[in-house]
C-alpha cells in the first residue's frame, strides 16, 4: 500500500527506456520489490500518467520493432501502473499478430483477468490469427513471470486476515444466540442455518478488511487461497461437517482455528483427516479406473474427414445459451433454415437465447460425426479421433476428489426442476 504513489514523468520516460528484452527478474525485483535493504524503486502499483509522445506510436512496426505501445488500444490509455505495463510487455510485445489481437489491459491481473487472457488465447489460435510460437511464447510468459516474481511480489497473510473482526465477532455471538436452537436440533435446515451465518460472517469480515489491510490481496488476486472457505475456517467458524461413516451425521463446529480446536471435537476433526485420505486413494483409484473404461468403450468414435460434411439430419437440440462461449464453433439453426456457426464475431447474438442446436446425439452418419453436428473445435485442432476425449468426465471427477483432500465443508445448493423437464 504505501509503494502506491503516482511517478514523476521523469520516472515515467526511464521505465519506457528500457526495451522488453531488457525486463529480466533482476529488474522486475530493483523496480517492484522491498527487500530489508530498500524500498522498490517504483513499486508494481505506482500509477503512471502517460506523457503524450508516447501515446503517439510514429515509429514504423516491424517483426524486430517489441514495444507494446503498438497495442490496437494503447492511445486510450492515460493513466496506467507500473506492474501492468510490465505484464502487457512481457506478454504481448512479441509480434504483430499478438498486438493485433490482445489490446492493452489496463486493470488489475487477477484470476478473472488471466483466464479471459487463456481464453481468449485458445480462440485466435484456433482461428489462425496467431502462430503456435506467439501462442507457446504467452504461455511461457505467463509461467515464468507468475513463478518466478511470486517470491517477491505476491501478497502475504497478515495477522488481520488471520484473525475475526472485532464487529465481526458481536455478529458471531448475536448470530449463534439467535440461532441456538436451530444449530441444536440439528434437522434438515440445520445445514442451510449454518451457511445463512456463514455468509452474514464472511461479509461482514470482508467489509472490514478489504481495502483496509492489505493481506486481502491474496484472496482478492484469486492467486490463491479462497476467501469463502480458507479465511472462513481460519478465523470465522469451521461449520457443517459431516462424518465420515455416516455422511447423514451432520456437526456443527462454531469454533474456528484461530480459537482452537474443542477438545470435545477432536474426535470430528480427526475424522475429516479420514474423509479427505479416502478422496485422495480410493476414490482417485475409482475415477482413474472410470477414464480407463471410457478410453476403452468411445476409442472407435471418431469425425468425418471433411470439416464441411454435413449428414442433413433434421433433429435439432433446443437449449438455452446462457454462457455463448460454451457453445463456440456449434452450429445452430437460423429462422430461415441455414446453419449458423457461432464464433467470437457473433457469439454475443446468442446470449440468453433459445436455440435450436445441431448435435452428435442426433447425427445421422452410422459410424463417425459429421463436422455440423460434432462442430468445428476438433477440426480447429487437427483431432478426428475423438473418442478419447470422453475421459475428461473421469478425469474431472478424479480432480474433485483430488480437491476434496482440502475442502471437506458442506455447500448446498437449490435447484429449479422445471428447467429440466416439460410437459409431452
Amino acid at each position: 500500500m504505501e509503494h502506491r504513489k503516482t511517478l514523476s514523468e521523469e520516472e515515467v520516460r526511464e521505465i519506457f527506456s528500457v526495451k522488453p528484452e531488457d525486463i529480466t527478474f533482476s529488474l522486475i525485483r530493483e523496480w517492484c520489490a522491498s527487500t530489508r535493504q530498500a524500498p522498490p524503486k517504483f513499486g508494481a502499483e505506482s500509477f503512471m500518467n502517460i506523457p503524450k509522445v508516447f501515446n503517439e506510436t510514429n515509429s514504423e512496426e516491424t517483426e524486430g520493432n517489441w514495444n507494446v505501445r503498438h497495442c490496437k488500444n494503447w492511445r486510450e490509455i492515460k493513466v496506467t501502473t507500473v506492474g501492468r505495463y510490465l505484464a502487457n510487455t512481457i506478454m504481448f510485445s512479441r509480434s504483430k499478430q499478438l498486438r493485433n489481437e490482445f489490446d492493452y489491459i489496463n486493470e488489475p491481473w487477477n484470476k478473472s483477468i488471466i483466464k479471459k487472457l487463456q481464453q481468449h488465447l485458445g480462440d485466435v489460435l484456433l482461428e489462425n490469427l496467431i502462430t503456435y510460437d506467439d501462442f507457446a511464447y504467452v504461455l511461457d510468459r505467463l509461467q515464468w513471470l507468475g513463478m518466478g516474481s511470486s517470491s517477491f511480489i505476491s501478497p502475504s497473510m497478515t495477522i488481520k486476515t488471520c484473525t475475526i473482526p472485532p464487529i465481526t465477532k458481536e455478529l458471531k455471538a448475536k448470530l449463534l444466540l439467535d440461532h441456538q436452537d436451530e444449530l441444536t436440533t440439528k434437522d434438515s435446515n440445520t445445514v442451510k442455518t449454518v451457511i445463512d451465518i456463514e455468509k452474514q460472517l464472511i461479509n461482514s469480515a470482508k467489509k472490514e478488511l478489504d481495502g483496509v489491510d492489505p493481506g486481502m490481496d491474496i484472496y482478492n488476486s484469486g492467486a490463491r487461497g479462497n476467501f469463502s472457505n480458507n479465511y472462513k475456517n481460519t478465523a470465522l467458524m469451521y461449520g457443517s461437517l459431516k462424518r465420515f461413516d455416516n455422511p447423514a451425521n451432520i456437526h456443527v463446529s462454531t469454533a474456528s482455528l484461530e480459537d482452537g480446536i474443542p477438545k470435545e471435537e477432536f474426535d470430528v476433526f480427526a475424522d475429516q483427516i479420514i474423509s479427505a485420505t479416502y478422496g485422495r486413494s480410493v476414490e482417485v483409484k475409482d475415477a482413474g479406473y472410470l477414464v480407463k473404461q471410457m478410453n476403452y468403450a468411445f476409442q472407435s468414435l471418431r469425425l468425418d474427414p471433411d470439416p464441411k460434411s454435413d449428414c442433413g439430419t433434421s433433429h435439432f437440440y433446443k437449449v438455452f445459451i446462457d454462457d455463448p462461449e460454451k457453445f463456440l464453433y456449434r452450429f445452430v439453426k437460423a429462422d430461415n433454415g441455414d446453419l449458423i456457426e457461432i464464433t467470437r464475431e457473433n457469439l454475443n447474438q446468442f446470449k440468453e437465447k433459445f436455440v435450436l442446436l445441431r448435435s452428435p446425439l442426433y447425427c445421422a452418419f452410422s459410424n463417425r460425426f459429421c463436422s455440423r453436428c460434432a462442430g468445428t473445435l476438433y477440426y480447429r485442432m487437427n483431432i478426428l479421433n475423438i473418442g478419447p476425449l470422453t475421459s475428461k468426465m473421469g478425469s474431472k471427477l478424479l480432480n474433485e476428489s483430488m480437491k476434496a483432500f482440502h475442502d471437506a465443508t458442506l455447500k448446498i445448493k437449490e435447484i429449479d426442476l422445471n428447467k429440466y423437464y416439460q410437459k409431452i
